[in-house]
């Protein structure tokens, strides 16, 4: 770990020590020491740059949700410290909505929202992330609608003269087919995940009996888990339907083998449609959309028997709104 904190073993290590320093230690003023001072931050919501929106951005929501952890469920990483560290770092965040913000009054709910953050890492320091939330889950959870909620925050971008930043982006997305040459790892369940994905996304939906176990439990937003086929095949139906015309582009896919653990697969990957049909997200609108997207998955004997599927629906429906309004 050349460049890094001699405290930390490896890069696993690090992730999760400086995540439970910052957020369980509160040690907020601590991400100026971890995060680099321009670094771009992507998330369906729009992106931010460097370490001081990241600051800001954390206080906001400890004010909202003042007892937030930040349990690491896992973190799947790739790379070297000559060329850089990618982790894939999947978080349980239980806390109770206390206090006032763009959430709204506090409930007092407890809440659990899962999140994964992609943080590309170099000598110390984030230089790169990527970041999804389960904002519909959260909304969930303490009673607010997830439509209404997203009206508000396009209303709140036409105010402050913030445009629909994601239209040039899908379009590039669609000419050059992705946004930054991929890496992809020589790995079979990597290749595995690459093409179901891609299956999906054509609409060969067989794929899913092929590949995942009849068994399988697959972890959705909204903080929701399909189990089996027939409850899989009604999520995908839902997004297919919304935007039969989706594009992927898959930015980055590994997979590691680790004593005692199933082969795990992280893949980072981005959508891009129209919102011209009915499906899990209304009436059709005629919207583009663009959104990111991180699974995580556990494959057994050639087969997916866990997955994670994390994309922050309330951005999405946002996009959809700044269309509509």
């Amino acid at each position: 770990m050349r460049g890094f904190d001699p405290d930390f073993t490896d890069l696993p290590d690090y992730i999760v020590k400086i995540t439970e320093r910052i957020w369980e230690g509160r040690g907020i003023g601590l991400i100026r020491r971890w995060y680099s001072d321009d670094c771009p931050v992507h998330t369906t919501m729009g992106p931010f740059r460097g370490a001081e929106a990241m600051v800001a951005g954390t206080l906001e929501t400890l004010n909202a949700l003042p007892q937030r952890r930040l349990l690491p469920e896992d973190v799947i990483w790739s790379g070297n410290e000559t060329d850089g560290f990618l982790s894939s770092h999947r978080l349980i965040c239980p806390g109770s909505h206390k206090g006032d913000g763009p959430l709204g009054p506090p409930t007092g709910r407890p809440v659990v929202v899962r999140a994964i953050a992609d943080c590309f890492c170099i000598e110390n320091r984030i230089v790169e992330e990527w970041l999804i939330r389960d904002t519909a889950g959260l909304l969930a959870q303490i009673g607010v609608d997830a439509v209404e909620y997203a009206a508000r925050l396009a209303e709140a971008d036409v105010a402050r003269g913030k445009g629909p930043w994601h239209l040039d982006e899908a379009a590039r997305l669609r000419d050059e087919g992705g946004f930054r040459p991929p890496v992809h790892q020589d790995h079979p369940a990597a290749a595995l995940a690459r093409d179901t994905l891609n299956a999906i996304w054509r609409a060969d939906l067989d794929v899913v009996g092929r590949v995942y176990h009849p068994a399988c439990s697959v972890h959705l937003p909204g903080f929701r888990t399909a189990y089996g086929h027939e409850q899989l095949y009604e999520f995908l139906f839902g997004y297919l339907a919304a935007f039969p015309d989706a594009r992927i582009a898959i930015e980055h896919s590994i997979a590691r083998d680790d004593p005692g653990h199933p082969t795990r697969v992280a893949t980072r990957w981005w959508l891009t449609g129209t919102h011209s049909g009915y499906g899990a997200f209304g009436p059709p609108s005629g919207a583009t959309v663009l959104a990111l997207f991180i699974n995580h998955a556990h494959v057994v004997d050639g087969r997916i028997r866990e997955e994670w599927v994390l994309v922050d629906e309330v951005a999405v429906r946002k996009q959809i709104a700044l269309h509509r309004g």
